[in-house]
Protein backbone atom coordinates (compact mmCIF):
# COMPACT_ATOMS: atom_id res chain seq x y z
CA UNK A 1 0.00 0.00 0.00
CA UNK A 2 1.35 3.41 -0.97
CA UNK A 3 1.18 6.06 1.77
CA UNK A 4 -0.96 9.08 1.06
CA UNK A 5 1.98 11.50 1.09
CA UNK A 6 3.77 9.55 -1.65
CA UNK A 7 0.59 9.38 -3.75
CA UNK A 8 -0.03 13.12 -3.30
CA UNK A 9 3.54 13.88 -4.33
CA UNK A 10 3.20 11.68 -7.40
CA UNK A 11 0.26 13.81 -8.52
CA UNK A 12 1.79 17.17 -7.56
CA UNK A 13 5.23 16.76 -9.13
CA UNK A 14 4.09 16.56 -12.77
CA UNK A 15 2.03 19.73 -12.32
CA UNK A 16 5.01 21.62 -10.87
CA UNK A 17 7.29 20.33 -13.64
CA UNK A 18 4.83 21.56 -16.28
CA UNK A 19 4.78 24.92 -14.52
CA UNK A 20 8.58 25.02 -14.60
CA UNK A 21 8.67 24.14 -18.29
CA UNK A 22 6.41 27.06 -19.15
CA UNK A 23 7.95 29.57 -16.76
CA UNK A 24 9.17 31.98 -19.41
CA UNK A 25 6.86 34.52 -20.99
CA UNK A 26 7.96 36.33 -24.14
CA UNK A 27 6.31 39.33 -25.69
CA UNK A 28 7.39 40.47 -29.12
CA UNK A 29 6.11 42.17 -32.23
CA UNK A 30 6.31 40.36 -35.56
CA UNK A 31 7.67 43.42 -37.39
CA UNK A 32 10.26 44.40 -34.82
CA UNK A 33 13.27 42.53 -33.50
CA UNK A 34 12.53 43.72 -29.96
CA UNK A 35 11.42 40.96 -27.62
CA UNK A 36 10.69 41.25 -23.92
CA UNK A 37 11.08 38.06 -21.91
CA UNK A 38 10.06 37.44 -18.33
CA UNK A 39 11.22 34.33 -16.52
CA UNK A 40 9.82 33.25 -13.19
CA UNK A 41 11.66 29.93 -12.97
CA UNK A 42 13.03 30.58 -9.46
CA UNK A 43 9.61 31.55 -8.19
CA UNK A 44 8.03 28.51 -9.85
CA UNK A 45 10.74 26.28 -8.42
CA UNK A 46 9.86 27.12 -4.83
CA UNK A 47 6.67 24.99 -4.77
CA UNK A 48 8.79 22.07 -5.96
CA UNK A 49 10.34 21.83 -2.50
CA UNK A 50 7.03 21.10 -0.77
CA UNK A 51 6.18 17.90 -2.70
CA UNK A 52 9.77 16.72 -2.36
CA UNK A 53 9.56 17.10 1.43
CA UNK A 54 6.26 15.18 1.37
CA UNK A 55 7.90 12.44 -0.67
CA UNK A 56 10.80 12.25 1.78
CA UNK A 57 8.42 12.08 4.76
CA UNK A 58 6.39 9.34 3.08
CA UNK A 59 9.47 7.26 2.30
CA UNK A 60 10.80 7.62 5.86
CA UNK A 61 7.41 6.69 7.34
CA UNK A 62 7.13 3.68 5.04
CA UNK A 63 10.59 2.46 6.00
CA UNK A 64 9.82 2.87 9.71
CA UNK A 65 6.50 1.06 9.38
CA UNK A 66 8.12 -1.78 7.43
CA UNK A 67 10.71 -2.23 10.18
CA UNK A 68 8.20 -2.36 13.01
CA UNK A 69 4.68 -2.58 11.61
CA UNK A 70 2.86 -2.90 14.95
CA UNK A 71 4.60 -0.04 16.72
CA UNK A 72 2.85 3.06 15.36
CA UNK A 73 -0.27 1.92 13.58
CA UNK A 74 -2.34 0.71 16.57
CA UNK A 75 -1.79 4.04 18.33
CA UNK A 76 -2.47 6.27 15.33
CA UNK A 77 -5.32 4.18 13.89
CA UNK A 78 -7.07 2.49 16.79
CA UNK A 79 -9.83 -0.01 15.97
Amino acid sequence: MVPLSIAATATALPWVLVLLASSTYSLGRPVSTLTISLSYRRLAGLPLEIPLLGLLAGVVTTIEDAGSPRERLPYDFSP
